[in-house]
């Protein structure tokens, strides 16, 4: 395996790893219209993350892009992956601020 798939393995099991700790259950109960936009735009970060993965570690067969060309897939990738996790970040500390404001509801 070369060195470009490894990375690009990690990357998306990264991916992979901010998808399953994200929660959308919020948008049902208490998102507001921001929040959902937010969350979406984070959806759409890892969506696109994802399909750069694919296209950097697609055969030359399929795609021949050059190796630098690849390198900057997955670094947009890995910046879009980041970005995604501090949208998680923003929505979950407002979540927590706004409970502990207001507290629960009911």
């Amino acid at each position: 395996m070369e060195a470009l798939e490894r990375r690009a393995f990690f990357l998306l099991l990264a991916v992979a790893i901010v998808l399953a700790f994200d929660r959308g259950d919020f948008t049902s109960t208490t998102g507001k219209g921001w929040e959902v936009v937010v969350y979406i735009v984070g959806l759409l970060f890892l969506a696109l993350a994802a399909t750069l993965l694919v296209v950097a570690i697609a055969p030359q067969a399929v795609t021949e892009l050059p190796k630098e060309r690849r390198e900057s897939l997955l670094f947009v990738a890995f910046a879009l992956t980041v970005a995604a996790m501090l949208v998680m970040v923003l929505l979950r500390a407002y979540g927590t601020y706004y409970l502990h404001k207001h507290g629960f509801p009911g």
